[in-house]
Formats: structure tokens, sequence, C-alpha cells
């Protein structure tokens, strides 16, 4: 009994696992809907997935990621102090202030374009 119980545990977990047609990239994982439920073979959808990924890959790579924008910004004016507080004013260098916001939205249009080429290759998002 023990013996079967143990058979059937094996059989509910081995078939509670990932389809053939599920792949993961970058912590998501992607399903084939029209063949996952089907039972198309591994290797068959493999090379559908292999295949959609890197058109998908190529297409996203269209969109280009700018470098920050960045600027000095002047050291302070230390033309009214004296003393130590020239001293410590006039070792103050300029600073570089960047703005990273073109950078994070061209990384986000890079992703959504991949999304969107996956889905239309007719792989969603799980």
């Amino acid at each position: 009994m023990r013996y079967l119980i143990t058979l059937l545990l094996t059989v509910l977990l081995v078939g509670c696992g990932t389809s053939g047609a599920e792949r993961s990239i970058g912590g998501w994982t992607w399903i084939d809907p029209v063949d996952g439920s089907r039972g198309t073979g591994k290797a068959v959808t493999e090379g559908k997935f292999s295949s959609a990924k890197a058109s998908c890959d190529l297409e996203s790579r269209q969109v280009s990621i700018p470098g920050a924008d960045c600027s000095m910004q002047p050291g302070p004016d230390c033309t009214a102090l004296t003393g130590f507080n020239l001293e410590w004013c006039q070792v103050q260098q300029p600073t570089e202030h960047c703005d990273y916001g073109p950078v994070r939205d061209a990384k986000e249009a890079k992703r959504q374009a991949f999304d969107n080429c996956m889905n239309l290759s007719g792989w969603a998002r799980n």
C-alpha cells in the first residue's frame, strides 16, 4: 500500500511540472497557448520558441538606449567669504548632475517591443 501511495504522489508531482510549451526568460515564463494544450513535441516547441526569441531580440535591439543627460553644475561662489569659509569653499568641486529618465524610458520601450513581438509570434507572458 505504501508503494502505491508513493507511486501516485510521484505521478502527481511529475504531472504538475512545467509543460513542454513553456519557456523562461528573465524571470518570466512564456507559454505557447496554441500548442501548449495539444502536447506538441518538446523539440518542435523549443525550435519555435528559439526562433521567436531570436527574431524578437533583433526587433527589440532596434530601440536605441541613449546616454544619460548629464551637465556640470558650477562650484559655489566664494567671493563674499573669508578665512576658513573661503578655504573650504575653494576646495569644493563642480558637481555632475545626470537625468536618467530617458534611459529608463528607452529600456522600457525595448522591453515592450520584445513583449509585443513575442505576443505577435503566438507566445504569451505568464
